[in-house]
């Protein structure tokens, strides 16, 4: 595969890995396949698809982020409910920790606001979001928010100020050209700011062994896939370096056991029953015990990032 050239340091040094179809968490969205190919200069894992006007229109459908998607069951409604306070918790707490100069708040990718509305007051609060509905919605319900419908490294972009914290949740892998991207990013952040992001992590257990089963792999949406050291080395090359590093034990806690349970069901109900008794708890707790002990092997990992002195 020498034709083909890695966004990330350009190198055509490559090697496909395995070929995944049109997937989104647990679910199928399309037999179309895509080639999941590993750099072997940088490491980082990327999607084999052609970005252009008609890959957004054909691969984010209306209801990609429809809140309404959400289970009926009121047990798992309940648990969902004290997943997303502890995330929420354990996010702001990070804020906290490393946002001490300044209260100027840029989210990349916003979606419809929601985190930026849970914010507290003493925030300036500023959104990036390209889809037009999500901008929409915000500027209808959260006068508080400047919300800006542009990608950040777009020549003018209107939201060009310095902000103390910018954050993102899950977005970075869907960033079609991570150089341009960090280049207009470092030039968007304070001196003494800092960058939060959560992204899948491809050296996690999950990905290691499921592969095309893997929950976090949503080809063709997700472009890139780093780990700790494909990341680093992204960043140097643009004047910024991790200052933290951890593992996300809370959002999205079922899906080391998805993944599993997706690369061995077949087409037995019976068995099916009881692969998932016999993997589904297990790597619930497995999975929290690795986001806690060894956050390079976690399915998400939180970065926190900063100048390079």
């Amino acid at each position: 595969m020498s034709e083909l050239k890695c966004k990330v340091c350009v190198s055509s040094s490559n090697r496909k890995l395995f070929t995944s179809k049109n997937v989104h968490g647990r679910h199928l969205l399309g037999d179309e396949k895509f080639s999941v190919i590993e750099c072997l200069k940088c490491k980082t894992v990327f999607t084999d698809v052609v970005v252009d006007a008609g890959y957004y229109k054909k691969y984010y459908l209306e209801d990609y982020y429809d809140p309404t998607s959400a289970t009926d069951n009121v047990v798992a409604r309940a648990v969902l409910g004290w997943v997303d306070f502890l995330g929420h918790w354990r996010r702001m707490r990070t804020i906290k920790k490393f946002a001490q100069k300044g209260k100027k708040l840029l989210e990349i990718g916003c979606g419809r606001g929601a985190f930026l509305a849970r914010l507290p007051k003493y925030f300036e609060k500023y959104g990036v979001e390209i889809n037009d509905d999500g901008v929409s919605y915000i500027k209808a319900h959260y006068p508080d928010v400047t919300v800006y419908g542009e990608k950040i490294d777009l020549p003018g972009f209107s939201g060009n100020r310095k902000y103390d914290v910018i954050i993102m949740w899950h977005v970075l892998e869907h960033i079609d050209d991570p150089n341009s991207f960090f280049q207009a990013l470092r030039g968007l952040l304070a001196p003494n700011g800092v960058f939060i992001c959560d992204i899948p992590n491809r050296d996690s257990l999950g990905f290691t062994i499921t592969k095309s089963n893997w929950f976090h792999l949503d080809t063709p949406r997700h472009l890139f896939f780093y780990n700790y050291t494909s990341l680093r080395a992204l960043l140097k090359r643009h004047q910024l370096e991790i200052i933290s590093f951890s593992a996300d034990p809370y959002y999205y806690f079922h899906d080391l056991s998805a993944s599993f349970y997706g690369k061995f069901k077949c087409n037995n109900r019976f068995i099916n029953r009881a692969l998932f008794i016999l993997i589904v708890p297990p790597m619930l707790v497995v999975r929290f015990i690795i986001s806690i002990l060894l956050p390079r092997k976690a399915e998400i990992n939180t970065y926190v990032i900063a100048h390079s002195n």
